[in-house]
């Protein structure tokens, strides 16, 4: 450098370095005028954006090339009746004439090149319908989107639009037209204001990209020819989503009473509403969150993941020819057979044996013959009698058929996922405590008899006493209840004891509350049994109202918790702890401190304990659950739902006249035996 370019330049050095002198390494507000700022939110949002408005611009483009032909395929769908819909077409146009209306007729899981990230999502999951035993028509469409994607996809037209990011000079232009509108937040409406900006749609002179908007022209004339596959495809996938989703969850009508329905105008109003909702939630879910969004239609019982695991392993061995036949054996330590042998492949077949080889009877085979009975309800007295053999050779098919039933009713389940809560499973003969959806309890009940009768009027069987299926709030529990006894109960066996013995109420400690003679001339009777000893509610009654009077007590009946099977009751679960489970109630409602139950119970006060937090009750029917260990367990089918629904004639089988001969039973104890019900007139 010269003498002459250094005194040139000496005087600007030096302004520069005393510009340096007075200004702090991070400059602070200064006390006069505006305060400088190192962050401009203007510039800062449109560099956030930078990678993504070349996409925006293509989307707007695609939308608005295929808005017609989307908005003509849906209209003549919707003209389509409705069974040629589910069928055959799109099952939902009439709801997607006004949902994408509102949307524009912008799409949501297809592009002029195929499917974009939500829809591939989609069709992951629609792929895999079959793992949850579901039956579509239409296979949700599956065929079709795959045909149209690979069309579309293969396609040069996918080739005409290159992603690139904004250009420098793009983004100075952008930032002055962000800062003059006050845009420093992205939302949709700024999004659609800066493509309409670049597009020249809006009402501003400025061109800040006419490289964007010149290949706009071009990609707009490039799609047009695909617009109607890409609708088609559009439709297909979202349909078929919208199928899945109802058939998964939103067909579920079974907590809403008869009032709801009507109030909410109907089921199937209900059920579009929520495929309505389903369907806003879908378009505007972040695409790599697509598959969370699905994954949130699966009962969020832990059973439900349980047996569609249960259900993988048996279909496989459904598959590979089930499991061979085995004959009975006497299983003495150290007995060898053709037949051991058999029963060791047959046991191993589901898990219960680790190792099939060798044909004598030692520890593991009996363990496993002593799980294999506690998983079945069979008796564990003695040496296995013919259940367990006839158990035995169950076919698997008939075993999956089960687990498949099972998956159907949870997606029909009550249950929605509250994190407190009382189950019953009724075939099970158990109650579970969940607390913030961790079992805390798990206990015994007595559920009502299967014993039927042939109704008059239908000519079907009815269960006068079986526990009914319900959802309930656990409001309050009383301690030293007393009990008035149901009508039907004291017509049909608390007078015809009175008749045979009178001081039967006197010994049982039963009052007469009031007493009237009928129009036929027949005494009717309200009466109570008081608290005490013998009390058929024992000392706790549980109440969760209910249109059936169904509710959870203590009994003096303990034996009948001895048994596997335990329908002996009129209706009403008893509960083997009633004690401890109450105390757990206090516990978890925050009362320790002011309700003592074992204290109220001794004092032989009745006492009313309000809950401060209602517990939902569900009372539901599954016949197969898996343990923690794994095991399918495979539960009496107590109310022969079962053997409805896999009859081939079930109509036939409801019917009592002629009456059909009871089918074998899968599950039982028959070598328990039956206790004596007699004098047990409790609820």
């Amino acid at each position: 450098m010269t003498s002459a370019t250094l005194r040139r330049a000496a005087p600007m050095a030096f302004a520069a370095l005393s510009l340096l002198a007075i200004a702090p390494a991070c400059r602070e507000a200064s006390s006069i005028g505006k305060p400088w700022s190192p962050i401009q939110p203007s510039r800062e949002l449109v560099e956030s954006m930078r990678h993504d408005v070349d996409e925006l611009v293509r989307a707007r483009i695609e939308d608005g090339v295929t808005a017609d032909a989307l908005r003509e395929y849906v209209k003549k769908q919707a003209k389509d009746p409705w069974k040629t819909r589910v069928r055959s077409g799109i099952k939902y146009a009439d709801l997607f004439e006004l949902a994408y209306k509102e949307r524009k007729h912008r799409k949501i899981a297809a592009r002029y090149d195929g499917l974009n990230p939500r829809g591939k999502a989609i069709l992951s999951v629609l792929e895999a319908y079959t793992r949850h035993d579901l039956e579509e028509p239409m296979d949700y469409h599956l065929e079709k989107i795959r045909g149209i994607h690979a069309e579309l996809s293969g396609d040069g037209a996918r080739d005409v639009w290159t992603p690139s990011p904004l250009l420098p000079a793009e983004v100075e232009a952008l930032v002055e037209w962000a800062a003059e509108r006050g845009h420093t937040q992205r939302s949709p409406e700024m999004e659609d204001e800066l493509v309409d900006l670049v597009l020249g749609l809006g009402d501003s002179t400025a061109d800040p990209s006419p490289r964007l908007r010149a290949a706009s022209k071009t990609f707009a004339e490039a799609v047009r020819p695909h617009a109607l596959r890409a609708a088609e495809l559009e439709l297909l996938t979202v349909d078929g989503a919208l199928r899945y989703a109802r058939d998964m969850k939103h067909h579920n009508l079974a907590r809403l009473s008869w009032s709801q329905l009507q109030k909410g105008g109907g089921s199937k109003k209900i059920i579009y509403g929520r495929l309505r909702e389903f369907y806003d939630e879908l378009a505007v879910t972040p695409e790599d969150r697509t598959g969370v969004l699905f994954s949130g239609l699966e009962p969020r019982h832990p059973q439900y993941a349980k047996l569609l695991a249960a259900r993988e392993r048996y279909q496989g061995l459904v598959e590979a020819g089930g499991w061979g036949k085995v004959s009975r054996v006497s299983l003495g330590r150290g007995n060898s057979s053709d037949r051991v042998k058999a029963l060791r492949e047959r046991l191993a077949a589901e898990g219960y044996l680790s190792d099939a080889s060798g044909d004598a009877v030692d520890d593991a085979l009996l363990e496993a013959v002593a799980t294999y009975r506690r998983t079945h309800q069979l008796s564990l007295k003695g040496s296995p009698d013919k259940s367990f053999w006839r158990s035995l050779n169950v076919p698997a098919k008939r075993r999956l058929a089960q687990i498949e039933l099972s998956l159907g009713r949870w997606r029909s389940s009550r249950y929605e996922g509250e994190e407190d809560f009382v189950f019953i499973n009724l075939p099970d003969f158990h109650a579970e405590l969940y607390e913030a959806r961790e079992r805390t309890m798990r206990f015994r009940v007595v559920v009502g008899k299967n014993n039927r009768v042939c109704d008059p009027k239908t000519a079907k069987w009815v269960y006068p006493n079986a526990t009914p299926e319900l959802m309930s709030n656990l409001d309050y529990f009383i301690l030293n209840p007393s009990w008035y006894v149901p009508e039907r109960i004291v017509k049909e066996e608390v007078v015809p004891k009175m008749e045979a013995d009178e001081e039967y109420l006197a010994k049982h400690n039963y009052e007469i509350v009031s007493q009237k003679t009928n129009s036929e001339g027949v005494e009717e009777y309200v009466i109570r049994q008081l608290p005490g000893d013998g009390n058929a509610l024992g000392v706790v009654k549980f109440i969760f109202p209910n249109r059936h009077n169904t509710y959870m007590h203590d009994t003096p009946h303990k034996k009948y918790f001895d048994y596997t099977i335990r329908d002996y009751s009129h209706g009403c679960m008893r509960v083997h702890d009633p004690v401890a489970f109450a105390e757990e109630l206090v516990s978890s409602d925050g009362q320790s401190e002011d309700i003592d139950v074992e204290k109220i119970i001794a004092s032989g006060q009745s006492k009313m304990v309000k809950m401060k937090r209602e517990l939902p009750v569900f009372v539901e029917y599954y016949t197969v659950r898996v343990d923690d260990d794994g095991h399918p367990n495979f539960l009496i089918d107590v109310y022969y739902k079962d053997k409805l629904a896999m009859s081939r004639n079930p109509r036939a089988l409801e019917r009592c006249t002629p009456a059909p001969q009871p089918e074998d039973s899968t599950a039982g104890d028959a070598g328990d035996g039956r206790p004596d019900t007699a004098g047990d007139v409790g609820p």
